[in-house]
């Protein structure tokens, strides 16, 4: 485990960082070795009958990390979450909208629409009648 440096998982992870009380980051790393160790033996069972073995396996994952080919892409949890959120406001509004009119589906969503059909000042329909104002 390198220990070298704030970043890393051991010190994010140790007893001092997290005061737990548990050994996290012991827990990551052996668990760590435990999935290396099944990905080896899994594939090594796929590719048997060319004489494939845990070792070369376990060669192939060393070679594909020496060589910087895993990329993490880290936006993805906060795009979906983001995505979530976005969804249940727009819900939100929608039954806002239904039970209370345009007005409150316009203040779930955040838009600045503020008119009174009665004094014209609809963008849509100048105070003439329209779905939008619903005069």
């Amino acid at each position: 485990m390198t220990q070298s440096n704030k970043n890393t998982a051991h010190a994010k992870l140790n007893d001092s960082a997290t005061g737990t009380g548990q050994n996290l980051d012991q827990v990551l790393y052996f668990g760590l070795i435990e999935q290396i160790q099944d990905i080896c033996k899994d594939r090594a069972q796929q590719f048997a009958e060319y004489g494939l073995t845990q070792h070369d396996v376990l060669e192939e994952i060393k070679s594909i990390l020496a060589q910087g080919e895993v990329e993490l892409d880290q936006d993805d949890d906060e795009d979906d979450e983001e995505e979530y959120n976005r969804s249940w406001q727009m819900e939100i509004a929608r039954e806002a909208g239904a039970m209370y009119g345009q007005q409150a589906y316009h203040d779930h969503m955040g838009y600045d629409v503020e008119f009174d059909p009665e004094e014209g000042d609809c963008f849509a329909c100048g105070g003439n009648g329209c779905g939008r104002c619903g005069y």
